[in-house]
């Protein structure tokens, strides 16, 4: 049901970072397949974004930790000035 939402909410102008069991989509980035070949621009965009999934990660450890939640939801909805 998301899956189908998210080019709608995304409309090619946000995107979401996923790892690299994700399939391609138009609005999901994730990181270049390293097989021993990728060159040194693949390399550098790869660390920046795993270090950037971290800080995310983290963020919402603190979250959880701040506010003593057990879980997270993220409610996904349309902003007027989208």
């Amino acid at each position: 049901m998301l899956d189908t939402k998210l080019p709608v909410i995304c409309q090619r102008r946000y995107h979401i970072l996923g790892d690299g069991a994700y399939s391609i989509r138009e609005w999901l980035l994730t990181p270049y397949k390293d097989y021993g070949n990728l060159n040194n621009e693949q390399i550098h965009f790869n660390k920046k974004f795993s270090a950037t999934r971290v800080l995310i990660e983290n963020t919402f450890g603190h979250f959880k930790g701040r506010f003593r939640l057990k879980y997270i939801c993220i409610v996904l909805t349309r902003s007027p000035s989208l």
